[in-house]
């Protein structure tokens, strides 16, 4: 789907989807209310498991998460991604900017900045958010790079509270995180949250690790069967998609 002829934009969106037997332990929910800290906002998210039945995997589109959502019967879960941006100034080929490694395919994005990672061991069974790597990519089956780190090790690091990434004041935001270093989980913000406070809200649902990927108008995550917490305005520019094996 070809995108309409707009101004040039910095930021990219990367979109996730699966397409996988949905455990009866898995939804879209918003975030319970504790007693211990008073947080207005929630998270929508949606979690699952790699396994040998079900796999992961991405390819460039140009669409919505609810859009992709609907071409793919198969896919369960959709997620905008990393930042994208155009590959010179005024140019309306937008691209991914970051990195979007899968199964050995390393020519999704284009550099860009990167100050954190997201990686699935390559039997699925292992998955981190870490500020930096110690292996090359072909050790991996998926990696992630862009910014800013939200969670690490259950806390929020020191990311998070710079002012480049809280200046703008607060949007819709979307991440990708695990809560037990297993699972993968998908979120996104059901209220407009300064950096700052996304990376709270995460910590504050349990995250182990979580990794921004965009915000404002692409944020979006759609769920088979669920309503959608909010609806994006602005097509992603690559998917990430979960099938059966």
């Amino acid at each position: 789907m070809a995108s309409k002829p707009r101004s040039a934009r910095t930021l990219s969106t990367l979109l996730f989807g699966l397409s996988l037997v949905l455990p009866s332990n898995l939804s879209v929910r918003p975030s319970e209310k504790k007693e211990a800290k008073k947080l207005e906002q929630t998270v929508a998210e949606y979690c699952f498991s790699v396994s040998s039945d079900q796999g992961i995997s991405m390819e460039k589109v140009t669409t919505f998460p609810r859009s992709f959502l609907g071409y793919n019967p198969a896919v369960l879960a959709v997620i905008n991604g990393i930042y994208f941006g155009p590959p010179v100034p005024d140019s309306f080929q937008y691209e991914p900017i970051g990195i979007a490694y899968i199964d050995g395919k390393s020519n999704l994005a284009k550099s860009g900045a990167i100050r954190g990672y997201f990686t699935i061991s390559k039997d699925g069974s292992e998955v981190l958010v870490s500020e930096n790597m110690s292996q090359p990519f072909s050790d991996y089956h998926m990696v992630i790079g862009t910014h800013p780190l939200l969670v690490v090790d259950s806390q929020i690091p020191p990311q998070a509270f710079e002012e480049r990434y809280n200046r703008t004041g607060k949007t819709n935001r979307s991440a990708i995180g695990t809560k037990d270093g297993r699972n993968v989980c998908f979120a996104v913000s059901e209220k407009q949250l300064t950096m700052q406070e996304w990376a709270e809200q995460l910590q504050y649902e349990g995250y182990k690790g979580a990794l921004n990927l965009d915000g404002g108008s692409p944020s979006e995550l759609a769920v088979r069967g669920k309503p959608s917490p909010r609806s994006a305005f602005e097509p992603t520019r690559l998917v990430i998609y979960s099938f059966l094996k």
